[in-house]
């Protein structure tokens, strides 16, 4: 498991905004493959030094 970005989403019913880590599980072994729906739903994303 791979940490692969961080994305903000608008948490209701209570109108928090919140950070999403995103961690990906590449079976197939690709390991440069990565997942992109989040990024398209949540245009403001972004990779954190962790």
């Amino acid at each position: 498991m791979a940490y692969r970005y961080s994305y903000e989403e608008l948490w209701k019913p209570k109108n928090f905004l919140l950070v999403f880590r995103m961690y990906q599980i590449n079976l197939g072994g690709n390991e440069t493959r990565e997942y992109e729906g989040s990024k398209k739903r949540w245009p403001n994303h972004f990779v954190e030094h962790i």
